[in-house]
């Protein structure tokens, strides 16, 4: 089990790092707020970096694969905790209810639907 989540682990923190500089804005002024989405996907970055770090140690003092458990649970624990955050991912639009894109979810800030009045349909939606 180490030896999968050591092979795996570093292929899904390259993916998040380039899914993370996707997103925009990679630079904004210092008047606008910061993005979410990036925020959140920085924040996964995060959480597999330290899980990538406690592979390498355990398999460096040769610990039993059980000893990951631990680590995955306290991981998960911690994503419970910051489920807020991450619930910029929406796969559908609030006002509407249209299913967003891949793109749409993932590198689109959704404040402009958000806001809308409910009679009327998103931008995303036109």
């Amino acid at each position: 089990m180490l030896d999968a989540a050591s092979s795996v682990l570093p292929i899904l923190l390259v993916a998040l790092l380039l899914l993370s500089l996707g997103q925009r804005p990679l630079t904004r002024p210092p008047h606008e707020p910061r993005s979410d989405k990036r925020e959140a996907s920085l924040i996964l970055v995060g959480l597999a970096l330290a899980l990538l770090a406690i592979v390498f140690m355990l398999q460096r003092v040769r610990a039993p694969d059980w000893a990951l458990l631990p680590a995955l649970v306290a991981a998960g624990a911690i994503a419970y905790a910051l489920r807020r955050r991450f619930s910029v991912f929406r796969s559908r639009c609030p006002s509407c209810g249209r299913r967003l894109s891949l793109r749409e979810v993932m590198f689109e800030q959704q404040d402009a639907s958000e806001s809308a009045p409910s009679g009327d349909q998103c931008p995303a939606c036109h």
